[in-house]
């Protein structure tokens, strides 16, 4: 229900009416890399992923980063990749598809990890759920130095 307010406080009649909202919905539909082994020398591995806009409106350019994590979901502890896609503007339920060449910061833990991609990473797109940007990879990642 909608209602009017005027400068002297009088407020209308409510108005009853349908509101349909359109709004991009940016996910990675698909994500994958090599396994691989990171070591001190060979630091760095290609990825390629899938952004799809599942939304009803197109979504403006946007970025999509990349993370190691010991689950299937980015947390607080994943591990933040060199290495980011700019993704173009994408219509209304199409895909971007494209693979970056991501770095393992020095230092990272030594453990198996998912590769992990996240649209709209910066959270530019103003979307219906921000809470379904991130998939993992299958294949896992070995840091060993």
């Amino acid at each position: 229900y909608a209602w009017a307010k005027d400068a002297a406080g009088n407020v209308s009649s409510y108005k009853s009416a349908s509101l349909t909202l359109s709004m991009p919905d940016l996910i990675v539909s698909a994500v994958s890399n090599w396994s691989t082994t990171i070591t001190a020398s060979r630091r760095s591995f290609s990825i390629t992923d899938t952004n799809k806009n599942q939304g009803n409106a197109a979504a403006p350019v946007s970025a999509t980063k990349y993370y190691l994590s010991t689950t299937t979901a980015r947390t607080a502890q994943s591990v933040l990749l060199g290495g980011t896609r700019s993704v173009k503007a994408i219509a209304s339920r199409k895909t971007s598809r494209g693979s970056v060449k991501v770095t393992v910061p020095a230092g990272t833990a030594k453990a198996v990890y998912y590769a992990i991609a996240c649209a709209d990473d910066n959270a530019i797109v103003n979307e219906s759920s921000e809470s379904n940007n991130c998939r993992a990879s299958s294949r896992k990642i070995t840091v060993k130095y």
